[in-house]
């Protein structure tokens, strides 16, 4: 610390990168069920791995679009993995999930079609792509939660700066969307419109694949397109509709380039913390070793508490708890700022470890209703075993402050010091 207060005080140091994943609630009465579009040999990757086979912060891709699935609560009925021939790799990197194989590639319907025996009938079933393994958890419970009674189709949408390439979606006055158009068989008036498809879709499982059988090829590439399901839909006079979705979160890996992004946004939030960690120390003539950070709401104590072991200590105030009982069980959004896959590497808890020997404060209100004490004791509990295994266990501590979720600068900063001295 540099005098009697924090150097520097922010509510949410990085929200500029939503990538993600942990347990959100979806609604208890829909089941749902996940069909992967896995087939692609990513011929563009100039390589012989299957293209969801190539690696994004060491694991393939498509295990952590599997790992934001499964992290939902309810987690999804049944998972279906879409492969080409010979691809075993990819089946043995999505186990214990059962696996359909799409024997020619004409289209997107015809490999929905090929998972048609494994796929249950009620609820929902959701189609997404492997190579596209940064949708938020939030982003996907948006999705289903839209696929109501009065709707059979949902399909996300985003708004590129440059939407050449894209199907449009066609979307009346009151927010019903009425068709996809692939861009090689759109009109001009077609190609004005900014909404452009991401190809993911929430599909009432009882019409899917009798709607499926109705699709046809007759289109520019002679191919069967799951798009079409939405203009059946229409003509049967059932609803369909559109959630939108970030640009950022809709990356298709389909290039070297694109793995290369991916790769750059799993890091890129490290990178910006230990920059505003610089900024308010070392570009401004202080020493981090000088520093203790406190910033309310958030991860970004235990975030920069990990990276930057020069920072005397660490409060985190009112951001304290397991991931799954707290920001997780939400569903106003609040989780937007973490880690596709996360809770299958680390919790809460482990973060807190990496900032040991240093000291250590934890504190929430009595009454607060996002990150209760509750989890703020769980957390310290389990980071404690690591600070003993430094001969520090006296360098930890969790605080209970009355009141709810609020900042507690004055209970706070003695209560470091107290930790400092010990």
């Amino acid at each position: 610390m540099d005098g009697d207060k924090p150097i520097w005080h922010s509510r949410a140091p990085f929200r500029g990168v939503s990538v993600h994943v942990h347990r959100f609630e979806a609604m208890a009465h829909t089941p749902f069920s996940v069909v992967v579009l896995a087939a692609g040999m990513g011929t563009r990757m100039k390589s012989g791995l299957p293209k969801v086979m190539h690696k994004i912060a060491g694991r393939p891709m498509i295990q952590h679009g599997l790992a934001t699935l499964t992290g939902l609560t309810p987690a999804p009925a049944c998972i279906v993995v879409v492969v080409g021939p010979d691809m075993p790799a990819v089946a043995t990197a999505v186990a214990p999930w059962p696996t359909a194989v799409q024997t020619e590639r004409l289209g997107t319907a015809h490999a929905v079609n090929a998972a048609r025996d494994l796929v249950p009938r009620d609820g929902t079933v959701l189609v997404i792509y492997g190579d596209t393994p940064l949708i938020a958890p939030a982003t996907y419970q948006r999705l289903l939660d839209a696929r109501d009674e009065e709707t059979a189709v949902v399909v996300m949408g985003f708004r590129p700066a440059k939407p050449d390439g894209y199907g449009r979606l066609v979307v009346d006055g009151g927010g019903v969307l009425e068709a996809i158009v692939e861009h090689r068989d759109a009109t001009q008036e077609q190609r004005a419109i900014g909404l452009c498809n991401a190809g993911i879709m929430a599909i009432d499982g009882a019409l899917l694949f009798p709607l499926i059988d109705r699709i046809g090829n007759g289109n520019a590439k002679g191919e069967y397109y799951l798009t079409d399901i939405v203009g059946l839909a229409r003509a049967d006079g059932l609803r369909c509709t559109v959630v939108e979705a970030a640009v950022t979160e809709l990356i298709g890996i389909d290039s070297r380039g694109g793995l290369a992004a991916a790769e750059a946004i799993v890091r890129v939030a490290n990178a910006r913390m230990a920059g505003a960690i610089r900024l308010v120390s070392i570009e401004r003539g202080h020493d981090p070793e000088r520093f203790a950070i406190m910033p309310f709401g958030g991860g970004g104590a235990l975030h920069a508490g990990a990276l930057d072991t020069r920072l005397a200590g660490v409060i985190a105030s009112g951001c304290v708890g397991p991931i799954r009982d707290t920001i997780a069980a939400r569903r106003d959004g609040a989780g937007q700022n973490t880690i596709p896959g996360m809770l299958e590497w680390f919790e809460v808890a482990d973060v807190a470890a990496l900032c040991a020997p240093r000291p250590l404060l934890a504190i929430s209100g009595a009454g607060d209703h996002i990150f209760p004490y509750s989890g703020v004791a769980k957390v310290v509990d389990v980071a404690r075993a690591a600070y003993q295994a430094r001969s520090a266990g006296d360098k930890i501590r969790a605080v209970e402050a009355p009141g709810g979720h609020r900042f507690n600068p004055t209970l706070a900063w003695p209560a470091l010091a107290e930790l400092t001295a010990a």
